[in-house]
């Protein structure tokens, strides 16, 4: 079974555990606390990837990690359960895909707002409002400015993007043009 098949797994087993109890998203802020402590960090890396320790060895490093974090037990559960089974080495896919899978429970998205200057918190929230109502779920913005586009706003939500830069339309014009 390739590997992302197993995170997957992983990933719909933790937001199964998690999903129904108060605040869901910590917990996965509490698994992507972990992993990145473990992925960012040489010596943890390294002792938690090593074939040279040992399981029970490396479960009481975790232990005491997940106590320290104050991590709760249902995320404490699937990062025991990766290390229990060997397949630790794929945290960094099973947060991904459990944040993707969290994101559809809940009904969330995030897009990203292009514009040639900042936005006012009005308008960010009006924007935000409309996305709501395109998509039909619950929007997470993130602005990006970027002066290239010379006015208006590029929208990119998942794969889809909706230009209505300046730029954009510039750039639609000489197509229209170009094509005679």
């Amino acid at each position: 079974m390739r590997q992302s098949h197993v995170a997957k797994r992983y990933a719909r087993a933790f937001v199964e555990r998690v999903i129904d109890k108060p605040e869901p998203e910590a917990r996965l802020g509490e698994l992507k606390g972990v992993a990145d402590l473990v992925l960012s960090n040489k010596e943890f890396r390294d002792f938690f990837f090593s074939p040279l320790f040992s399981p029970e060895e490396k479960g009481g490093i975790l232990s005491t990690v997940l106590e320290k974090g104050g991590v709760q037990a249902d995320t404490a559960h699937i990062l025991r359960m990766l290390l229990q089974n060997g397949k630790f080495h794929l945290i960094r896919d099973v947060v991904a895909y459990s944040e993707q899978v969290l994101n559809e429970r809940l009904r969330k998205t995030g897009a990203t707002v292009y514009s040639a200057v900042d936005m006012s918190a009005e308008d960010l929230r009006r924007l935000g409002d409309a996305l709501n109502r395109i998509t039909g779920k619950r929007t997470m913005v993130k602005t990006r400015v970027d002066a290239s586009i010379l006015g208006g706003v590029k929208i990119k939500v998942g794969s889809v993007i909706y230009d209505g830069s300046l730029r954009g339309q510039l750039d639609s014009l000489k197509e229209d043009l170009i094509k005679g």
